[in-house]
């Protein structure tokens, strides 16, 4: 079984590798060196501009941004401004998924009909034979949004609680149709990643 120490291993150390950026050791300052390191980061990738932390189970180490705050303006961004994360949050996800994993609450292999048994009679074709991990790895099938980015009237009404409006669109997502056997290819997925959130807290 892989643990949450070896996935973070693995989904980790190559993306440091790639970026060929020196790592903080024990030894170092973060608060010194983090600026240089995130600005360093900037200017290899590209990037308008990026900001980061560094956290421990007590505090935060470091905190830094470097970049500006639109491409075709001087000004700075700072670390204290409002950042878009989008997908950044499919990895927190995808890192708690491994963990209730790892203390056996859920498997690997559960699929989306033990996850939602209540929903079996809703959903599409093959849907609830898509497992946790081809959520994970963008291999279900569910290659397309259940709905457009500014939701839909089934979970859109004044009132409801963000898990309420969460559960509402469960039904949406797992009644489409999947675009292909799952795990037989990869595709990214907006929708498997809102089902994989889900079922987790559901659990």
């Amino acid at each position: 079984m892989t643990t949450r120490r070896e996935f973070l291993l693995r989904s980790g150390t190559p993306l440091l590798a790639s970026l060929a950026l020196p790592v903080l050791g024990r030894g170092d300052e973060p608060a010194d060196e983090f600026g240089e390191l995130i600005a360093a980061l900037r200017k290899r990738t590209r990037l308008p501009a990026i900001g980061a932390v560094i956290v421990n189970r007590q505090e935060v180490v470091a905190l830094g941004a470097a970049g500006r705050r639109r491409i075709d303006q001087p000004s700075a961004v700072t670390a204290g401004m409002h950042w878009q994360l989008g997908s950044i949050t499919k990895t927190f996800t995808a890192t708690l998924a491994a963990v209730l994993v790892e203390r056996g609450k859920l498997g690997w292999d559960a699929t989306l009909s033990e996850i939602y048994p209540k929903l079996v009679g809703v959903m599409a074709p093959n849907v609830g034979k898509v497992t946790m991990r081809q959520l994970v790895e963008h291999r279900s099938g569910m290659g397309t949004d259940a709905f457009p980015w500014e939701g839909a009237k089934e979970f859109n009404q004044p009132g409801l609680t963000l898990s309420k409006r969460r559960q509402r669109s469960v039904r949406l997502a797992v009644r489409d149709r999947l675009a292909f056997e799952p795990g037989s290819q990869s595709q990214y997925s907006n929708r498997g990643y809102n089902l994989l959130e889900i079922g987790r807290a559901h659990v």
